[in-house]
């Protein structure tokens, strides 16, 4: 009689291979990455974002949204859809809280993109205090920004700094990234603006309160990300 392994499957990959995108499905991701795509490694599109997915960190390198003020001014209320694998309740992340990097507050028009947004593919370990405090600041910076110029298009994601080892977390042996990044774009008279922003992923940042303080030139951000944001 063989054994039977006490260990619980794994989670990984958090995905199954997407069927070929409709007519639909692929307006609606030209939309939303109008701007351009800072890498095309491991895309996976969603109702409200795109991401491109590292199976080796077991997080998104990068998440795209195209906020409006149009999709932000429906606040209707919905209740997270729980089933699934992608939304199980277990130590994944112990010692740390889920960062969703596409906000669910910035996705309440839509049942489905709502729920999307809790997807594993859409999360990476985040100092709690973090996302409670400082973070939850700059999201809702980003959202008043969106409805003030009635369209931004917002780049969030990880930064594992190579000066330090890469902590990894959990039987799915999860990067912890040292830092996550923001940027925002909006169009002006003058031309595409932008602003971006780089915080350490620790609980004591979290306790601050003013998220100038980690204000930064896109370039700057371009530079530790090795990505290119706004190439379109």
């Amino acid at each position: 009689m063989g054994t039977v392994s006490s260990q619980a499957p794994s989670l990984w990959p958090p995905f199954t291979n997407p069927p070929e995108p409709t007519a639909e499905e692929l307006e609606t991701r030209s939309r939303i990455m109008a701007r351009g795509y800072p890498s095309t490694t491991n895309l996976h599109q969603y109702t409200g974002h795109v991401l491109d997915y590292s199976t080796e960190l077991k997080c998104p390198l990068w998440v795209c949204e195209r906020l409006t003020r149009e999709d932000l001014d429906d606040n209707t209320t919905f209740v997270r859809q729980t089933s699934g694998v992608n939304f199980r309740q277990d130590s994944l992340y112990r010692g740390y809280a889920r960062g969703y990097l596409a906000a669910p507050g910035n996705h309440r028009h839509s049942q489905r993109a709502y729920d999307d947004v809790f997807q594993l593919t859409n999360v990476c370990p985040m100092a709690k205090t973090l996302k409670k405090g400082l973070w939850a600041t700059l999201e809702a910076y980003v959202r008043d920004a969106a409805l003030e110029r009635g369209e931004c298009f917002v780049y969030t994601g990880p930064l594992f700094e190579r000066s330090v080892e890469i902590k990894h977390i959990g039987r799915e042996s999860i990067a912890v990234p040292t830092h996550f990044y923001k940027v925002l774009g909006w169009q002006e008279s003058g031309g595409l603006m932008s602003e971006g922003f780089v915080i350490p992923n620790q609980d004591s940042v979290g306790k601050m309160k003013d998220i100038g303080t980690f204000r930064l030139d896109l370039k700057e951000v371009e530079s530790r990300s090795k990505l290119l944001f706004f190439t379109a």
